[in-house]
């Protein structure tokens, strides 16, 4: 069965204590080293994928749990907004650091790279 990142999300917010998380967290691992051998560090994503969770509304608490039960943080925003909210400011900067960063590691083009490169060479 294939499983949409909504219920991902889902299932995450869902978990409220430290038992069920490293439970939920020891599951998804096995499931991933079983069915993705792709996968070379499963732990690593899922705690990636987990931390992508603390935007979805889940309560500082529950961040804090999370980083304690597997060391999930936010891919973007780091360890910081496992103790805090952040301000909608600080998210639109941080979303546009990621951003340029993800633009100066690209070592390919990309199609707006082509499509532009087209238009305006002629």
């Amino acid at each position: 069965m294939t499983r949409t990142i909504g219920t991902f999300i889902g299932q995450v917010l869902a978990i409220h204590n430290a038992t069920a998380a490293r439970e939920f967290f020891d599951a998804e691992v096995a499931e991933l080293r079983a069915n993705h051998p792709e996968v070379t560090k499963p732990e690593l994503v899922l705690r990636s994928n987990i931390g992508w969770c603390f935007g979805e509304g889940m309560p500082i608490a529950e961040r804090q749990m999370w980083a304690r039960v597997c060391g999930a943080e936010h891919p973007g925003l780091g360890s910081a907004y496992t103790d805090r909210d952040f301000t909608p400011d600080e998210l639109l900067q941080a979303g546009m650091q990621m951003g340029q960063r993800a633009l100066r590691e690209r070592s390919y083009p990309s199609a707006w790279d082509v499509l532009l490169r087209e238009r305006f060479e002629d």
